[in-house]
Protein backbone atom coordinates (compact mmCIF):
# COMPACT_ATOMS: atom_id res chain seq x y z
CA UNK A 1 0.00 0.00 0.00
CA UNK A 2 1.52 3.48 -1.07
CA UNK A 3 0.43 6.45 1.59
CA UNK A 4 0.11 9.84 -0.52
CA UNK A 5 -1.11 13.19 0.31
CA UNK A 6 -3.75 15.28 -1.80
CA UNK A 7 -1.79 17.86 -3.35
CA UNK A 8 -4.58 20.12 -2.71
CA UNK A 9 -4.78 19.59 0.80
CA UNK A 10 -1.31 20.43 1.93
CA UNK A 11 -2.40 23.67 2.95
CA UNK A 12 -5.32 23.36 5.15
CA UNK A 13 -6.65 20.90 6.64
CA UNK A 14 -7.80 17.86 4.16
CA UNK A 15 -11.73 17.94 5.78
CA UNK A 16 -14.26 19.56 8.23
CA UNK A 17 -17.42 18.79 9.79
CA UNK A 18 -19.38 20.78 7.20
CA UNK A 19 -17.26 19.64 4.57
CA UNK A 20 -14.54 21.31 2.50
CA UNK A 21 -13.88 22.04 -1.39
CA UNK A 22 -11.06 20.26 -2.68
CA UNK A 23 -8.68 22.93 -4.10
CA UNK A 24 -7.27 22.20 -7.10
CA UNK A 25 -5.10 24.91 -8.35
CA UNK A 26 -2.06 23.46 -6.83
CA UNK A 27 -2.10 20.82 -9.27
CA UNK A 28 -1.43 21.67 -12.97
CA UNK A 29 -0.85 18.73 -14.82
CA UNK A 30 1.36 18.12 -17.76
CA UNK A 31 -0.29 17.88 -21.06
CA UNK A 32 -0.43 14.13 -22.72
CA UNK A 33 0.64 12.40 -26.39
CA UNK A 34 -2.81 12.80 -27.54
CA UNK A 35 -3.60 16.11 -26.40
CA UNK A 36 -0.81 17.73 -27.85
CA UNK A 37 -2.08 16.05 -30.85
CA UNK A 38 -5.71 17.30 -30.63
CA UNK A 39 -7.11 13.91 -30.03
CA UNK A 40 -9.54 13.18 -27.54
CA UNK A 41 -9.15 16.09 -25.83
CA UNK A 42 -12.79 15.97 -24.81
CA UNK A 43 -15.99 13.54 -24.16
CA UNK A 44 -19.22 14.76 -26.45
CA UNK A 45 -21.31 17.23 -25.14
CA UNK A 46 -24.24 17.29 -22.80
CA UNK A 47 -27.95 17.27 -24.19
CA UNK A 48 -29.44 19.17 -22.01
CA UNK A 49 -30.48 23.18 -21.82
CA UNK A 50 -27.87 23.78 -18.91
CA UNK A 51 -24.31 23.92 -18.78
CA UNK A 52 -23.11 21.89 -16.49
CA UNK A 53 -20.54 22.43 -13.18
CA UNK A 54 -18.60 19.76 -11.12
CA UNK A 55 -17.41 20.44 -7.17
CA UNK A 56 -15.75 18.07 -5.12
CA UNK A 57 -16.51 18.16 -1.45
CA UNK A 58 -14.54 15.93 1.29
CA UNK A 59 -16.25 16.15 4.96
CA UNK A 60 -16.14 14.20 8.54
CA UNK A 61 -18.30 12.48 10.48
CA UNK A 62 -18.16 9.56 13.33
CA UNK A 63 -19.08 6.07 12.60
CA UNK A 64 -21.83 4.95 14.42
CA UNK A 65 -23.43 8.35 13.92
CA UNK A 66 -26.48 7.07 11.50
CA UNK A 67 -28.49 4.28 12.11
CA UNK A 68 -28.46 1.71 9.58
CA UNK A 69 -31.70 -0.56 9.42
CA UNK A 70 -32.26 -1.39 13.06
CA UNK A 71 -28.95 -0.89 14.56
CA UNK A 72 -26.02 1.54 14.51
CA UNK A 73 -23.58 0.42 11.57
CA UNK A 74 -20.38 0.36 13.88
CA UNK A 75 -18.90 -2.66 12.52
CA UNK A 76 -15.59 -1.89 11.01
CA UNK A 77 -15.32 -1.53 7.19
CA UNK A 78 -13.07 -3.91 5.49
CA UNK A 79 -10.29 -2.04 5.11
CA UNK A 80 -9.91 -1.10 8.39
CA UNK A 81 -6.63 -3.22 8.63
CA UNK A 82 -5.37 -1.73 5.75
CA UNK A 83 -5.57 1.39 6.42
CA UNK A 84 -4.38 1.11 10.10
CA UNK A 85 -7.27 3.26 11.62
CA UNK A 86 -9.10 2.12 14.86
CA UNK A 87 -12.69 1.19 13.96
CA UNK A 88 -14.02 4.16 16.06
CA UNK A 89 -11.65 6.95 13.81
CA UNK A 90 -13.47 9.36 12.12
CA UNK A 91 -15.10 8.35 8.12
CA UNK A 92 -14.51 10.79 5.35
CA UNK A 93 -16.36 11.07 2.20
CA UNK A 94 -15.45 12.08 -1.08
CA UNK A 95 -18.15 12.88 -3.55
CA UNK A 96 -18.44 15.13 -6.78
CA UNK A 97 -21.27 17.14 -7.13
CA UNK A 98 -23.07 17.87 -11.03
CA UNK A 99 -25.31 20.23 -11.21
CA UNK A 100 -26.81 23.20 -13.95
CA UNK A 101 -24.07 25.81 -13.72
CA UNK A 102 -24.18 29.41 -14.49
CA UNK A 103 -20.79 29.45 -16.71
CA UNK A 104 -19.10 33.35 -16.70
CA UNK A 105 -16.60 32.06 -19.12
CA UNK A 106 -13.25 31.94 -16.97
CA UNK A 107 -13.22 28.52 -15.58
CA UNK A 108 -11.87 25.64 -16.34
CA UNK A 109 -12.63 21.81 -17.71
CA UNK A 110 -11.34 18.80 -15.56
CA UNK A 111 -9.69 15.81 -16.66
CA UNK A 112 -12.11 12.81 -16.41
CA UNK A 113 -9.27 11.16 -14.12
CA UNK A 114 -9.76 12.85 -10.90
CA UNK A 115 -6.07 14.49 -9.29
CA UNK A 116 -3.64 12.72 -8.60
CA UNK A 117 -4.47 11.12 -12.28
CA UNK A 118 -1.25 8.83 -11.64
CA UNK A 119 -2.44 7.30 -8.43
CA UNK A 120 -6.05 6.66 -10.04
CA UNK A 121 -5.12 5.61 -13.39
CA UNK A 122 -2.81 2.73 -11.54
CA UNK A 123 -6.04 1.83 -9.53
CA UNK A 124 -7.87 1.48 -12.69
CA UNK A 125 -5.05 -0.66 -14.53
CA UNK A 126 -4.84 -2.51 -11.42
CA UNK A 127 -7.95 -4.47 -12.50
CA UNK A 128 -5.98 -5.78 -15.49
CA UNK A 129 -3.24 -8.64 -16.59
CA UNK A 130 -1.37 -6.60 -18.50
CA UNK A 131 2.22 -6.42 -18.38
CA UNK A 132 4.05 -3.34 -16.44
CA UNK A 133 5.43 -2.43 -19.50
CA UNK A 134 1.32 -1.64 -21.64
CA UNK A 135 0.82 -0.33 -18.00
CA UNK A 136 3.20 2.23 -18.37
CA UNK A 137 2.57 3.31 -21.91
CA UNK A 138 -1.52 3.84 -21.67
CA UNK A 139 -0.35 6.02 -18.62
CA UNK A 140 2.11 8.23 -20.67
CA UNK A 141 -0.77 8.28 -23.46
CA UNK A 142 -4.10 8.91 -21.23
CA UNK A 143 -2.70 11.44 -18.44
CA UNK A 144 -4.69 14.69 -18.85
CA UNK A 145 -5.64 14.01 -22.24
CA UNK A 146 -9.52 13.39 -21.99
CA UNK A 147 -11.42 16.39 -20.36
CA UNK A 148 -15.35 16.58 -19.03
CA UNK A 149 -17.52 19.19 -20.97
CA UNK A 150 -18.59 20.47 -17.50
CA UNK A 151 -16.85 23.29 -15.76
CA UNK A 152 -15.00 22.87 -12.37
CA UNK A 153 -16.16 25.05 -9.68
CA UNK A 154 -18.65 26.95 -11.65
CA UNK A 155 -21.89 29.25 -10.03
CA UNK A 156 -24.86 27.02 -9.66
CA UNK A 157 -27.16 28.21 -12.05
CA UNK A 158 -29.84 30.42 -10.20
CA UNK A 159 -33.38 29.51 -10.05
CA UNK A 160 -35.84 30.56 -12.19
CA UNK A 161 -32.54 31.38 -14.95
CA UNK A 162 -33.17 30.59 -18.37
CA UNK A 163 -31.12 27.55 -19.86
CA UNK A 164 -27.63 28.67 -21.20
CA UNK A 165 -26.91 26.16 -22.83
CA UNK A 166 -27.32 27.22 -26.17
CA UNK A 167 -24.33 29.16 -25.88
CA UNK A 168 -21.63 27.95 -28.56
CA UNK A 169 -19.21 26.51 -25.81
CA UNK A 170 -22.17 23.92 -25.13
CA UNK A 171 -22.02 22.42 -28.41
CA UNK A 172 -25.43 22.37 -30.83
CA UNK A 173 -27.81 25.04 -30.76
CA UNK A 174 -30.92 24.77 -28.95
CA UNK A 175 -32.90 27.06 -30.60
CA UNK A 176 -35.45 24.46 -31.57
CA UNK A 177 -36.26 24.04 -28.37
CA UNK A 178 -38.85 26.16 -25.71
CA UNK A 179 -36.90 28.08 -22.95
CA UNK A 180 -36.14 26.16 -19.29
CA UNK A 181 -35.73 27.50 -15.82
CA UNK A 182 -34.72 26.07 -12.92
CA UNK A 183 -37.20 25.41 -9.90
CA UNK A 184 -36.65 26.85 -6.95
CA UNK A 185 -35.16 23.59 -5.46
CA UNK A 186 -33.70 20.91 -7.49
CA UNK A 187 -34.26 17.46 -7.31
CA UNK A 188 -31.57 15.59 -6.35
CA UNK A 189 -29.46 12.09 -7.91
CA UNK A 190 -27.70 9.74 -5.28
CA UNK A 191 -25.24 7.95 -7.98
CA UNK A 192 -23.88 4.75 -6.65
CA UNK A 193 -20.47 3.74 -8.17
CA UNK A 194 -19.17 -0.23 -8.76
CA UNK A 195 -16.20 -2.20 -8.39
CA UNK A 196 -13.36 -0.41 -9.61
CA UNK A 197 -14.69 2.73 -9.48
CA UNK A 198 -14.56 6.55 -8.70
CA UNK A 199 -16.59 9.95 -8.55
CA UNK A 200 -15.96 10.29 -11.82
CA UNK A 201 -15.89 7.10 -13.77
CA UNK A 202 -20.11 7.44 -14.72
CA UNK A 203 -19.33 11.41 -15.88
CA UNK A 204 -21.15 11.16 -18.61
CA UNK A 205 -24.58 10.01 -17.37
CA UNK A 206 -23.95 12.19 -14.24
CA UNK A 207 -23.27 15.67 -16.51
CA UNK A 208 -26.56 14.07 -18.35
CA UNK A 209 -29.08 14.61 -15.87
CA UNK A 210 -27.38 17.98 -14.25
CA UNK A 211 -27.41 19.60 -17.98
CA UNK A 212 -32.23 18.91 -17.53
CA UNK A 213 -31.68 20.73 -13.69
CA UNK A 214 -30.79 17.30 -11.78
CA UNK A 215 -28.17 18.17 -8.78
CA UNK A 216 -26.17 14.62 -9.28
CA UNK A 217 -23.83 13.70 -5.92
CA UNK A 218 -21.68 10.81 -7.19
CA UNK A 219 -20.22 9.12 -4.65
CA UNK A 220 -16.50 7.16 -4.06
CA UNK A 221 -16.97 5.16 -1.50
CA UNK A 222 -14.10 4.34 0.93
CA UNK A 223 -15.51 0.72 1.33
CA UNK A 224 -12.69 -0.93 -0.62
CA UNK A 225 -14.93 -0.89 -3.85
CA UNK A 226 -13.16 2.51 -5.93
CA UNK A 227 -10.44 1.84 -7.98
CA UNK A 228 -8.25 4.01 -5.80
CA UNK A 229 -9.53 6.18 -3.05
CA UNK A 230 -7.80 9.10 -0.58
CA UNK A 231 -7.83 8.72 3.14
CA UNK A 232 -6.27 11.08 5.37
CA UNK A 233 -2.19 10.71 4.34
CA UNK A 234 -3.06 7.22 3.00
CA UNK A 235 -4.09 5.17 -0.42
CA UNK A 236 -6.67 2.20 -0.16
CA UNK A 237 -6.29 0.15 -3.17
CA UNK A 238 -9.25 -1.92 -4.72
CA UNK A 239 -8.26 -5.81 -3.42
CA UNK A 240 -9.95 -8.75 -4.89
CA UNK A 241 -12.10 -10.42 -2.02
CA UNK A 242 -11.47 -14.49 -1.07
CA UNK A 243 -14.13 -16.65 -1.99
CA UNK A 244 -14.75 -17.47 1.28
CA UNK A 245 -14.58 -14.35 2.50
CA UNK A 246 -16.71 -12.53 -0.40
CA UNK A 247 -20.33 -12.05 1.03
CA UNK A 248 -19.13 -11.46 5.06
CA UNK A 249 -17.12 -8.40 3.47
CA UNK A 250 -20.11 -7.20 0.96
CA UNK A 251 -22.25 -6.99 3.67
CA UNK A 252 -19.94 -4.47 5.65
CA UNK A 253 -19.64 -2.72 2.79
CA UNK A 254 -23.14 -2.11 2.45
CA UNK A 255 -23.84 -1.22 5.59
CA UNK A 256 -20.98 1.59 5.24
CA UNK A 257 -22.45 2.58 1.86
CA UNK A 258 -25.25 3.59 3.89
CA UNK A 259 -23.83 5.16 6.20
CA UNK A 260 -21.92 7.46 3.60
CA UNK A 261 -25.23 7.88 1.83
CA UNK A 262 -26.60 9.20 5.21
CA UNK A 263 -24.01 11.32 5.49
CA UNK A 264 -24.18 12.94 2.13
CA UNK A 265 -27.97 13.05 2.60
CA UNK A 266 -27.08 15.61 5.96
CA UNK A 267 -24.99 17.57 4.31
CA UNK A 268 -27.05 18.62 1.39
CA UNK A 269 -30.53 18.61 3.48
Amino acid sequence: MTAWIWPWSQPQSPCSPAGTKLDHSHSVPKKSYFERLGLFSELPSYDGPFDVGCYDMEWQWEPGTFAVGANKATTPIPTVEDTNREPSSPRYTLVRLYYPADVVGTEIRPTWIPQPIDVYLNGYLGATKLPSMAKSLITKLVTTSIKLPAYLDAKLARPNQPATGDQPHQGAPMSDKPPVALPPRLPVVFFIHGLYSCRTTYSTLCGQLASYGFLVCAFEFRDGSSSVTHTPNQTVYHTPLPTNQGLDIRQKQQAHRLEELQAGYQLLK
